[in-house]
């Protein structure tokens, strides 16, 4: 695998954008990489495949697994079925898209890059939007990372937004009416298993997003402007699949 070695500087990227505090991060709990099966290497040594018990140090009789921390440069691809955006105010606006995908990368042990996601055979309403054809919608380069525990799911939660905090996450436009959607995405991803597939499930009620926060953070929620007018905050429903290029675990413990 191409994967650092617990390097915290690579941590701080994502984070300080995120708005998240850059020396909490890098200390804290969740982190990507792989648990291994080896007594080859030195380090701290755990008891389940999922390095999800506190470690005990090498050479500790029934301790056959060790956590390789980060997962740099490895990629992965995203695909799903029906993608819903709805702003929060009522019947202000509503984007249903049928087909979407993904492609990104991991960075470290807590950061994704490059991520640029595609919405197919949009429309709002009986209105065809799009801004790559008539009916795509290409996102704008997108960055994030994981983080702790959102309160309301209990799960580890992975971040999404516009490459350095600047800009819009997509522009596009639907019949005449231009609309621009800036902000973040929060989802809850699968902890402490060892896949190279698995799925996040964005969920929103009434354009309120399931999850706009980290633990003990400021929210983070998506927002859409319709032809200039001020932003209104709004949620994406949408289940997709993550395929790494190679086995990945989101560990909660370490």
């Amino acid at each position: 695998m191409r994967r650092t070695g617990m390097v915290a500087g690579l941590l701080v990227m994502v984070f300080a954008g995120a708005g998240i505090a850059a020396g909490a991060a890098s200390a804290a709990p969740p982190e990507f990489g792989v648990c291994a099966h080896t007594k080859a290497h030195g380090g701290e040594k755990f008891s389940k495949r999922n390095c999800d018990t506190a470690p005990k140090p090498n050479g500790t009789p029934g301790r056959d697994f060790e956590w390789l921390p980060g997962a740099e440069g490895v990629g992965f691809t995203a695909s799903g079925h029906a993608a819903v955006l709805e702003s929060s105010a009522p019947g202000t606006f509503t984007l249903a898209c049928k087909s979407q995908r993904e492609s990104g990368e991991y960075r470290g042990t807590k950061s994704v890059a490059n991520v640029v996601m595609t919405l197919g055979h949009c429309r709002s309403g009986e209105v065809p939007c799009g801004n790559s054809g008539s009916e795509t919608i290409v996102s704008s380069p997108l960055e994030g990372g994981i983080g702790k525990k959102d309160a309301a799911t209990q799960r580890v939660l992975l971040l999404l937004f516009a490459a350095g905090h600047s800009g819009p996450v997509a522009q596009f436009t639907c019949g005449g009416l231009s609309v621009t959607v800036t902000g973040a995405l929060l989802g809850p991803v699968p902890g402490n298993e060892s896949a190279r597939t698995y799925e996040i499930r964005y969920v929103a009620h009434l354009g309120v997003q399931n999850a706009e926060t980290f633990e003990g953070q400021s929210g983070e929620v998506l927002s859409v402007s319709l032809g200039g007018a001020a932003p209104v905050a709004a949620g994406l429903t949408m289940n997709t699949t993550i395929r790494s290029e190679e086995p990945i675990e989101i560990n909660e413990f370490i």
